[in-house]
């Protein structure tokens, strides 16, 4: 009951900050100018995850949240005016209960009228408990289950809070890279922590947030000293421990063709042309906020990340690449328009406006056509 009183005067901000609220595909376009109205294709339907909510300019989401939290607050309310009868009715309770005591004492027990009064105000307690119990479960969705909703939107403008800088980062000289095409293991992909992955996730249409991979515990930290990946003289790909990468997982679904994704190499299983990966999603279960799902993956459906620090060459005009599409992990082809600095500006393919152009960190646009076999 405590907790339901905490709840009830902590307001909505104890479940969503004014931070942008999600990047996931259920939010739209409406509100980023930028970037267009999408189409109803599949690649346009895709991109629907930029950040909404009231940071955002998207005042539809917001409005959503706020009207989930309003629910949620007129049931409190009705559920703290019952707490609070029971509070009222229980005082009276061991004040009887005291008064009686002390003339059992005295000689003077009390009367069988007194008595059934005492069971009156006991039988009443019960059925003020089972209605606060039937207020929680009200609606279409009961109480509890609401506010795990707003707990995990909550964590959701947390990670939208902590933006990743516009540092430029370096990428390998090569303009291409031959990965080891060795395929990847069909073993089912396990969780950092004890939990299945979000249930019915597709891969095709799932969204990826903005915020950076989180620290994993599945493994030892790599000396920082040590490079993230590198390139033996036949061009050759080899990742080592808490490298960055867009990788590709297997997909459920054989005839659903996965996205490139972001993610962090947690671990590494063999040697040479067996040597495999497992590969962290970075973005953590919708509702829990635990880590993301780990997969299991082999250097022919990763493509490195720069490291920080590095210098990075320019793009020319029209060149392919495999870019990290704005507010999101997700990763798509584009074609480079313009080097503005450290940003390169890019046309991302499936736009429904071929004018629309996107700003991208020049750290996440990779030398890459974004196929299988890189």
């Amino acid at each position: 009951m405590q907790n339901l009183k905490e709840l009830a005067l902590d307001g909505p901000s104890k479940y969503w900050s004014e931070a942008p609220t999600s990047r996931r595909r259920k939010a739209t376009l409406a509100g980023s100018p930028d970037r267009g109205e999408e189409s109803n294709n599949a690649m346009a339907s895709q991109r629907k995850r930029v950040e909404r909510g009231r940071g955002a300019g998207n005042g539809h989401d917001g409005n959503a949240e706020l009207s989930i939290w309003e629910g949620c607050q007129d049931t409190m309310k009705s559920m703290l005016q019952l707490v609070a009868r029971m509070e009222e009715g229980k005082k009276e309770i061991l004040l009887m209960e005291a008064g009686f005591k002390e003339r059992e004492i005295l000689g003077d027990p009390p009367s069988v009228l007194e008595i059934d009064s005492l069971s009156s105000l006991q039988r009443e307690q019960v059925k003020l408990s089972e209605q606060i119990l039937a207020a929680g479960k009200t609606g279409d969705t009961p109480l509890i289950e609401r506010l795990k909703v707003l707990r995990g939107l909550q964590s959701h403008n947390e990670g939208a809070s902590a933006e990743p800088s516009r540092r430029g980062g370096a990428s390998r000289e090569k303009s291409s890279m031959d990965l080891d095409v060795a395929s990847e293991s069909p073993a089912p992909s396990p969780m950092v922590v004890d939990k299945p992955s979000r249930k019915n996730r597709d891969l095709a249409t799932a969204s990826r947030s903005s915020q950076p991979p989180k620290e994993t515990t599945t493994s030892k930290d790599a000396p920082s000293s040590t490079p993230s990946y590198e390139i033996d003289a036949k061009g050759k790909v080899t990742f080592n421990l808490r490298a960055e990468v867009a990788f590709r997982p297997r997909p459920q679904d054989p005839n659903v063709e996965t996205e490139w994704i972001q993610g962090v190499v947690v671990k590494i299983i063999g040697e040479g042309k067996s040597r495999r990966y497992d590969v962290q999603d970075p973005e953590p279960d919708e509702v829990t906020n635990r880590p993301g799902a780990v997969h299991k993956t082999s250097a022919a459906r990763m493509v490195p990340i720069p490291d920080l620090g590095q210098t990075l060459p320019d793009y020319p005009q029209g060149k392919a690449v495999l870019a990290r599409y704005p507010d999101t992990t997700t990763f798509y082809k584009a074609e480079v328009v313009a080097m503005n600095g450290k940003l390169v500006k890019l046309r991302f393919e499936g736009e429904e406006d071929e004018q629309v152009t996107m700003e991208v960190d020049r750290r996440f646009v990779l030398d890459h056509r974004g196929d299988n076999k890189g």
